[in-house]
C-alpha cells in the first residue's frame, strides 16, 4: 500500500471517529447531506440503482424513479455515517439506536442461531447483541462477514466488530468455523 492509501485511510479513520462522537441528530443530517450529494454525482452506482428501480417498479414514471432514488441516496448516505456510532461508539450509543425484543429468553446459555435475510441492519443488531452478551455474560456470538475490498478497512471493521467479545467469521470460510 502506499503512502498516499495508507495517509487517506487515516484520514478516513479519523472522519469516523469525529462521526461516532457528534450529537446524534448533527449525524443523521450529515448523513443525509451526503448521501443527497452523492447521488448528484456521475458514477456507475447511479445508473446501476436506477436500472434496478426500473426494472423493480416498471409502472412508475421517470420521475418517480427518481424520487426514489434520491431517497436511496439520502437513506444510504445516513446509515454509511451512522455506521460511524456502531463502528465505533460506546455499547450506550449502541443501545441508542437499537431496541431489541425477543420471544425467546436470551439470557438462558442456549446457543442461539440467527438467520437473518439481509445485511441491512444486521450490523447494529450484532454489535448490539455483543454488547448486551459482554454485559450480561452470555456465550459469545459469531457472525460471518464478507472481505472488503480495502485492507486497512476491513481490518479495522473486523476489531470493532469483535470488540464486546463476538467473533468474525469469513464467509468465504468454511461453514464448520462458524458452528465451533
Amino acid at each position: 500500500m502506499s503512502w498516499l492509501h495508507t495517509f487517506l485511510n487515516y484520514i478516513g479513520l479519523s472522519i469516523l471517529r469525529l462521526f461516532a462522537f457528534l450529537p446524534y441528530a448533527w449525524t443523521v443530517q450529515i448523513g443525509y447531506a451526503l448521501g443527497y450529494l452523492f447521488g448528484r454525482l456521475p458514477h456507475q452506482r447511479k445508473y446501476v440503482v436506477l436500472r434496478n428501480l426500473q426494472l423493480c417498479f416498471p409502472n412508475l414514471t421517470s420521475h418517480q424513479i427518481q424520487t426514489l432514488a434520491n431517497e436511496h441516496w439520502r437513506l444510504l448516505g445516513r446509515a454509511v455515517i451512522e455506521r460511524s456510532r456502531v463502528w465505533l461508539g460506546s455499547a450506550n450509543q449502541i443501545f441508542s439506536l437499537v431496541d431489541i425484543e425477543s420471544e425467546i429468553p436470551l439470557g438462558d446459555n442456549k446457543p442461539r442461531i440467527l438467520v437473518i435475510p439481509h445485511f441491512v441492519g444486521f450490523e447494529c443488531g450484532f454489535m448490539a447483541l455483543s454488547a448486551l452478551g459482554e454485559k450480561n455474560g452470555w456465550q459469545r456470538g459469531a457472525g460471518l462477514y464478507q472481505n472488503m475490498k480495502n485492507p486497512f478497512f476491513n481490518q479495522k471493521i473486523i476489531e470493532w466488530r469483535n470488540r464486546f467479545g463476538a467473533k468474525s467469521i469469513n464467509r468465504q470460510n468454511r461453514l464448520f468455523d462458524l458452528i465451533r
